[in-house]
């Protein structure tokens, strides 16, 4: 087709209706290219007859009958493909009319049909116009590239910019997935060119359009072998393009073939499928239909057994030849109903034991994970025929279990959808096809879709369908847990030849590629300096291509290595070609092995030809049989060789193979080292969906049997420590009889305990049981919702986490299990103790907050013997205020009558301390200060820690070592005195005892006659010698008296006014533990001199808010709880501390005993009020009256946020903000108090409109 120098106007008028001739087709058909699109071949009367039902749109805007020429981009335009498509179409489909939007150019090039070219601006504006006279967009036809066949650069550049094209193309006509069908340019075309000079490139634009197509969603590729060209040698004759015509209308027909095929929003369900789990999965793997066979089928007893032993979840993969005929692939389409009951059979045992089943599809119709064992003709993403059938398979599931509850059953589309096989895109496109035929017949039921590569990589792209979660894999790093696996092998027949890793790999282990040349970026040689004289072996996962290793040491060379992936190669396994067409890949079986005569300054390992090969392990082994090895990261992420250079330190050195002296390797996100390991791969790219609300499990992970037993335990453990971390169940694979499971795995290294004739792994087992009863526990718990940050809804649940590690039992003690604080196994604090129930008390089925104070109350007042001693017996008035807190969330009156009431706890330990008499001691404490030093008329000296604050800096000096400082003692604190007055008047509230009411008023007086300070608006500790002068040292211990409710109005807004000074108390990082201008603080903490302290934070936020002062308790309690998250964000280890910099974030320094590091890590004792209580009652604003029966919410943000499984006074109700209404979902009545006005909500879903946000609590 000769380039012709032609300049095409169209005419497109602004308003068709006026202009039509007819209603428009119901099918359209946009053609575009050049001429042999267009058309060159002659025309005659024959032609020029209209086929019944088929029109075309002409040049100004009208839908006129279907007669040659179609197109108009010259006068003498011929016949071309067009019309011969059009009655193929419509032969086809007798009801429906054909209508063809023409827009081909002849002579050209793709750059004027790239976006922002005129010939693309023109067809999607005549689209537009033909699609808004009526019908819709059912296909695009393209045949161009002959323009392109004249350059290299155009030709090499082709499938990028085609590419670019289509998708820009579906975009802006609103049609994301209609079918894109390429033809190929005529060889014919390239002997054109070179008889008229010039060199073809026409095999190179074929090879790129072809490429492109294969990668493309719903696109497919028409050949021209057969057809040829009229006399010009360049265009095709009439009946050349006629049957060029026909060949497009079959492979269309093709893409039509499939149910659902261009899936729109509509078609997912809509709000019927709008549901996630309400809990996290735990469980296993059942391999019954794995594969087709006279064996396949599922046994009751091991849905028993899963049951038994504390899991809530299976799921089977399934072969779908277990349900065709003779179990074959090519008879995918015709049905065998006896193997459908085993599958009947196999989801009533899962519902009979109350287990949750997800079926997956594990052999699909043009898709299987293991395609070197048994491979599965097709391609599920580039082959119509394999996606109609596994269409079929799904309607046929759905149809068959419609009537099991959603709750009950699960559908995973794809196991580990294949990137050789097809791109992200061609993958999203495959499962929303699959969603919305499903949905078609069940639109409730809740659908999995693997991640994409083997399941490790999130779709984004199917976020936002309804009722549509995600799986990942727990495999990473491959080399570790599947060492050794020949997926070939039957289990016991694996050949394992070289040495297995350890778990976990050390801190800042070699990671990236041996690359070739043209990778300069993994081109650096490995290298170890001091290289000793010694046996080596080089283990390699995945080699790419054909490549040359040489390994040489002081510069001289030692060996070389010529490797090249062969398929059917025994000495290489998982080899496959690269996305289809690109180089083969494959592991090699057996290591690289060369030894080094003696001791070399330098040795380097490089890869001097070709692609690229992945470093698994070195080995080196002395004459002795001494070992040192190094495992390599094998991050398929890593761009870049990191830790590439290490030192021998000698054979008896820890590391024998560390970084060079002066390298540092930078803290990981996790203390533990294999958690971060496990990031590295995929696993930190689901933070991604699952901040997203999409509900996401690991569907299969594990460890196989060819690692040491204890490694491989490990192994597990870091993963499911990540997975909780992440916020995600998990699945693990194999259940009996295969590498990884806990039943028959065949290792060798196990004390398996017999299990009814089976061989179970133990500890294994109780593993997996101990996460999987954390999981289910802490699916219980509320969960906050934080749309635009929802990092802060997975710090809460990571707090929630973190706290459950330390529910501890203990034997011996009066009430176990307990919170532990994390100080001691046989000690426990009153403070520390407290605190924790004040946000126990939002999941307390699962932490046993107040039931915790019987360990206090039981020993001190009804001499029970306890192994557990109370530390330091101070605090008495708190008990009183948590057992309050936990009865306004949870509405519990029998507790109070019990403590208040029957046992009179905390009456009884408030008068323990009146009773006592200076030298009293205290037998039932486990250590210091065991005798009351002396009591005073307006305050109290107590033991040791005295009100939790015993480090806070008092009077002149500040206290930062356990022992008996008189000078400690001479102060009267303003927070003992204040405590105790908070307890008369709890105690008061809770049992009408007026000898209460009267002491809190004498308590009130002093308070207020005594320890305030009218200059400088606070309240201070005072001198305990007469005049009883205030102790002018600011600190949060100011801010008891306003809890405790007997600060006057105006004193209020005076004290209040220090929080809001940044020079005192207040700033970006509020609530320091003395004040900014003070002499005595600290910017780094140091302990109480300025650290951060999340109880005295929660005091002052619960005094604030009880006193007129919410909104400053809001906006303070919110920056406290963002720098607390961003210090578990900025500071490894990521944790929870036990107190914070006043500057920084950090955790704060600290300075106590001999300690001269940051505060205890892991804290979750006190610290978790934050990211738990004030990340429901002030970052979101939800505050529960259980006793009420009421919620208050003040509304400040304006994204969609709340809670979910919030829990009060019997109620559990979920809460979410969203475009000016709340969704709730309510047990039981309550009421919601929002804006001021109060609302009844009733029992089930209600949709409350309450309007737009006006402000926000604090500026983010």
């Amino acid at each position: 087709m000769k380039i012709e120098k032609l300049t095409v106007v169209f005419a497109v008028p602004m308003l068709f209706a006026a202009a039509l001739a007819r209603e428009a087709p119901t099918d359209i058909y946009l053609l575009i290219g050049q001429s042999n699109m267009a058309g060159r071949g002659a025309t005659n009367a024959a032609n020029r007859i209209s086929p019944e039902r088929v029109f075309k749109f002409t040049r100004d805007g009208k839908w006129t009958e279907g007669v040659e020429p179609i197109h108009f981009d010259r006068p003498n335009v011929g016949a071309g493909p067009g019309l011969a498509f059009g009655r193929a179409m419509a032969d086809a489909k007798p009801a429906v009319e054909i209508g063809l939007v023409p827009c081909a150019v002849g002579g050209s090039p793709l750059s004027r049909w790239e976006p922002g070219g005129d010939l693309y601006s023109n067809a999607v504006e005549r689209t537009r116009a033909a699609l808004a006279t009526g019908g819709s967009l059912r296909g695009i036809l393209w045949h161009q590239g002959e323009a392109d066949s004249w350059k290299r650069g155009n030709a090499e550049s082709y499938a990028r910019r085609l590419t670019h094209m289509v998708t820009q193309l579906r975009a802006d006509l609103g049609v994301k997935y209609v079918p894109f069908i390429a033809g190929e340019v005529g060889a014919h075309y390239g002997a054109s060119i070179e008889k008229r000079g010039g060199k073809s490139f026409v095999d190179e634009v074929n090879s790129q359009m072809k490429s492109a197509v294969a990668k493309l969603p719903a696109a497919g590729w028409v050949s021209v072998k057969g057809l040829g060209p009229g006399p010009d040698g360049i265009h095709f004759t009439t009946e050349s393009s006629y049957e060029l015509g026909r060949r497009y209308a079959r492979e269309i027909l093709r893409w039509q073939s499939i149910p659902c095929q261009m899936p729109e929003d509509e078609d997912y369900g809509g709000n019927a499928a709008d549901w996630r789990p309400p809990f996290t999965a735990h469980g296993f793997n059942l391999q019954g239909m794995r594969r087709s066979g006279p064996k396949a089928g599922f046994r009751e007893d091991h849905f028993k057994w899963i049951k038994e032993w504390g899991f809530n979840f299976v799921r089977l993969p399934l072969d779908y030849r277990c349900w065709v005929k003779d179990r074959k692939s090519g008879n995918r389409e015709i049905i065998d109903e006896e193997g459908l009951k085993l599958l009947d059979k196999g989801i009533a045992f899962a519902r009979k034991h109350g287990l949750v089943t997800m079926i997956c599809l594990h052999r699909i119709p043009g898709e299987y994970c293991v395609p070197q064992v048994d491979p599965e003709p097709g391609n599920i993403y580039t082959d119509p025929d394999c996606l109609r059938a596994a269409v079929m398979h799904w309607k046929l599931l759905a149809q068959r279990y419609r009537d099991i509850p959603r709750e009950e059953l699960f559908f995973n589309l794809i196991n580990e959808p294949s990137s050789r096989l097809g791109t992200i895109e061609q993958y999203e496109y495959v499962a929303r096809v699959l969603v919305a035929s499903i949905r078609k017949v069940d639109s409730k039921r809740f659908i999995v879709a693997d991640g994409w590569q083997g399941g490790n990589v999130p779709v984004p792209g199917l976020y936002g369908i309804p009722g549509v979660g995600q799986a990942a894999r727990g495999y990473y790093p491959y080399w570790f847990s599947h060492f050794g696996v020949d997926v070939a092998a039957s289990l016991g027949n694996d050949k394992v030849s070289a040495p297995p890793p350890t778990w976990p790999p050390r801190r800042g282990c070699p990671d990236g590629r041996l690359g070739g040349p043209k990778w300069p970026d993994w081109h650096e040689p490995f290298a170890i300096a001091n290289a000793p004289a010694a046996k080596y072996a080089l283990v390699l996962g995945e080699v790419s291509g054909s490549v040359l290793i040489e390994v040489a040491a002081d510069g001289e060379r030692v060996a070389s290595f010529r490797l090249e992936p062969q398929k059917g190669n025994p000495e290489w396994s998982k080899v496959s070609r690269y996305r289809g067409t690109g180089p083969w890949r494959g592991i090699p079986a057996r290591p690289l092995t060369f030894t080094l005569p003696k001791r070399a300054e330098r040795l380097s390992i490089q890869l001097v030809e070709g692609d690229w090969a992945m470093p698994s392990s070195l080995v080196l082994k002395n004459a002795d049989g001494r070992e040192a090895r190094i495992e390599f990261g094998q991050n398929m992420k890593t761009m870049k060789t990191t830790c590439w250079r290490r030192r021998f330190a000698g054979w008896n050195a820890r590391g024998p193979l560390p970084l060079p002296d002066g390298v540092s390797v930078p803290s990981g996100r996790f203390a533990d080292e294999g958690m971060n390991v496990m990031c590295k791969g995929w696993l930190d790219r689901w933070e991604d969906p699952i901040a997203n609300g999409v509900w996401c499990l690991a569907g299969e992970f594990g460890c196989a049997n060819h690692t040491a037993h204890m490694d491989s335990l490990r192994f597990l453990e870091s993963g499911l420590n990540l997975f909780e971390a992440l916020g995600m169940g998990w699945c693990s694979w194999g259940f009996i009889g295969s590498r990884f499971g806990v039943l028959d795995s065949g290792r060798a290294d196990v004390e398996y305990e017999d299990w009814k004739g089976r061989k179970l792994d133990r500890k294994m087992l109780e593993l997996l049981r101990r996460h999987a009863a954390k999981g289910v526990a802490l699916d219980s718990v509320p969960e906050v919702v934080t749309g635009s940050e929802p990092e802060l809804a997975r710090f809460a649940k990571t707090a929630w986490a973190m706290a459950y590690d330390h529910v501890t039992n203990c034997v011996g003690a009066v009430q176990s299990p307990y919170m532990d604080e994390a100080f001691s196994p046989d000690r426990t604090w009153i403070w520390d103790t407290c605190f924790m129930a004040l946000f126990c008390r939002y999941a307390p089925d699962v932490f046993p907050g107040v039931e915790s104070l019987m360990n206090f109350y039981a020993p001190m007042l009804d001499g029970t013997p306890s192994a557990l001693k109370v530390h330091i017996p101070d605090n008495p008035p708190l008990f009183a205020w948590a057992e309050w807190m936990n009865y306004r969330m949870t509405g519990d009156r029998k507790r109070i009558d019990l403590i208040f009431g029957g046992r009179k706890y905390p009456q009884r330990m408030f008068d323990f301390y009146e009773r006592m008499k200076i030298g009293d001691g205290f037998p039932f404490q486990s250590s210091a200060f065991p005798v009351l030093w002396e009591k005073r008329q307006l305050g109290y000296l107590w033991t040791g820690g005295r009100s939790g604050m015993d480090n806070t800096p008092r009077g002149g000096f500040s206290r930062q070592v356990f022992d008996n400082d008189a000078r400690y003692f001479s102060i009267l604190w303003i927070d003992a005195i204040s405590q105790q007055a908070l307890a008369c008047r709890i105690i008061y509230e809770a049992t009408g005892d007026e000898v209460f009411k009267k002491r809190f008023d004498e308590y009130a007086g002093i308070i207020n006659e005594r320890y305030w300070d009218d200059e400088d608006g606070a309240y201070y500790d005072i001198s305990a010698s007469p005049p009883h002068k205030t102790v002018k040292v600011l600190t949060p211990a100011s801010f008891w008296p306003l809890l405790a409710g007997v600060v006057p109005p105006e004193r209020a807004r005076r004290l209040v006014a220090h929080l809001k000074n940044p020079r005192k108390l207040g700033g970006d990082v509020p609530f320091p533990s003395v004040s900014r201008d003070s002499r005595f603080f600290n910017p780094k903490g140091e302990y109480w001199r300025g650290g951060v302290w999340l109880p005295t934070v929660y005091m002052c936020v619960r005094a604030l808010e009880e006193n007129g002062f919410a909104d400053l308790a809001d906006e303070l309690a919110e920056k406290t709880v963002r720098h607390q998250f961003k210090t578990y964000k900025a500071y490894s280890p990521h944790t929870i501390w036990e107190a914070y910099s006043p500057t920084e974030a950090k955790p704060a320094s600290c300075k106590v005993n001999i300690r001269d590091e940051v505060v205890r890590p892991d804290f979750c004792g006190w610290s978790a009020l934050g990211p738990i209580s004030m990340m429901i009652e002030n970052v979101v604003g939800i505050n529960a009256d259980g006793v009420k029966r009421e919620v208050e919410w003040r509304l400040r943000r304006t994204d969609r946020h709340g809670v979910r499984n919030l829990r009060f006074g019997g109620v559990t109700a979920s809460l979410v903000f969203e475009n000016g209404q709340i969704e709730i979902e309510s047990s039981a009545p309550f009421l919601l108090r929002v804006k001021g006005v109060v609302h009844k909500v009733p029992v089930g879903r209600t949709t409350l409109p309450v309007g737009g946000v006006e402000r926000l609590a604090t500026d983010k």
